[in-house]
């Protein structure tokens, strides 16, 4: 009996020698029981503090542009593009607040308030005629190549260039009634005539005077004075005013003293390709009445010399100054005059002119 209960004890010893303090809470921290939840152990080889590979330290960064989540003012990224500290690329950034990002924006640093083109470029940003002077200041788009250019980007162009819609016939000089110093301004003709002659009146109109104390020899005013007189119709006059021609709208009837300069510039130029374009044969409208012409018109004008008008003419002018104007005149390109006159009625070739 005695033997048998020393054999229970002798193999209960062994058993928790085996077990080494599995639950023993008696164990020290430290002790070796090579048990994976024992968080005292130092030999424990599957500790998460010592064998993490470090992943779960690094933050997330989910458009992958080495910019944590957390600092990323850009999320979504392109893939392709580079990202600046704060996770944008160019694609997301619009630095100059144009509305077009700064991926697309070729001209950088508009400034506030301009509207901008598909590139992000306000007309003060661009010089497309390469002039020298910015488009939201140039008053002279497409300026030739290589040609000098004023403070408005207008070169100044020679008589007989195309420009602005026709062929420049006159620039105005200092002591002109139209000079503006320090600016480019002049006188431009349509290419040719029009195809169909006109008459100077609408038809049905009465014969009335138009102009009084205030014909001019600036035609544009003399035009607008003959419109508002005869309103709507088919006549010289207001088919020049409605003209729409190579992309401008602002042409008028000639007065006699432009016409007589259109005549010695174009249809006397060397250039016959120019000069074709205005019979020598023919004698064209002007704005002019018969009733105001000669006391208006000062023996020279824009640098021609008028000769003096001969007696028939001079008796008409003086017959003419009742209420009743029958007549108006034309210019004879031959001679270049504005030297005889027409019925109101007359169907005579037209000229379109226009200022720049």
């Amino acid at each position: 009996m005695i033997l048998l209960l020393l054999l229970e004890v002798s193999a209960c010893g062994s058993e928790l020698e085996m077990d080494q303090n599995l639950n023993d809470p008696r164990a020290l921290p430290g002790q070796n029981d090579n048990n994976a939840d024992d968080a005292g152990d130092s030999n424990d080889n599957t500790n998460d503090d010592t064998n993490d590979s470090g992943g779960s330290d690094t933050p997330p960064d989910d458009d992958g542009d080495g910019i944590s989540n957390d600092q990323d003012q850009c999320p979504e990224t392109p893939g392709a593009e580079e990202a600046d500290e704060n996770g944008c690329a160019p694609s997301q950034k619009d630095s100059d607040q144009d509305g077009i990002s700064d991926a697309a924006d070729t001209c950088p640093d508009t400034p506030p308030g301009e509207e901008v083109n598909n590139q992000g470029c306000a007309a003060s940003q661009l010089d497309s005629d390469d002039d020298g002077v910015n488009d939201a200041t140039d008053q002279c788009p497409d300026t030739p190549a290589g040609r000098e250019v004023n403070e408005q980007g207008c070169h100044t162009p020679q008589i007989g260039e195309f420009y602005q819609g026709g062929y420049v016939f006159y620039i105005f000089q200092p002591g002109d009634d139209r000079y503006i110093s320090g600016e480019v301004h002049g006188l431009i003709a349509a290419t040719e005539a029009l195809e169909t002659p006109y008459p100077w009146m609408p038809e049905g109109a009465n014969f009335e005077r138009v102009f009084y104390d205030d014909m001019s020899r600036d035609g544009e005013i003399n035009t607008e004075k003959i419109v508002k007189a005869y309103g709507e119709g088919v006549y010289a006059a207001r088919v020049c005013y409605d003209l729409e021609y190579n992309g401008f709208s602002d042409w008028y009837l000639a007065s006699g003293v432009e016409n007589a300069i259109l005549c010695i510039n174009l249809a006397h130029n060397n250039d016959p390709e120019i000069a074709d374009g205005y019979s020598t044969g023919d004698q064209y409208w002007t704005s002019f009445e018969t009733s105001l012409f000669y006391k208006k018109i000062p023996e020279v004008v824009y640098g021609i010399t008028w000769s003096n008008l001969n007696d028939e003419l001079r008796s008409k002018i003086v017959l003419s100054k009742d209420n009743t104007v029958y007549e108006c005149f034309v210019t004879s390109f031959d001679i270049c005059q504005t030297d005889d006159m027409y019925s109101k009625t007359s169907l005579q070739p037209v000229i379109p002119v226009r200022q720049f």
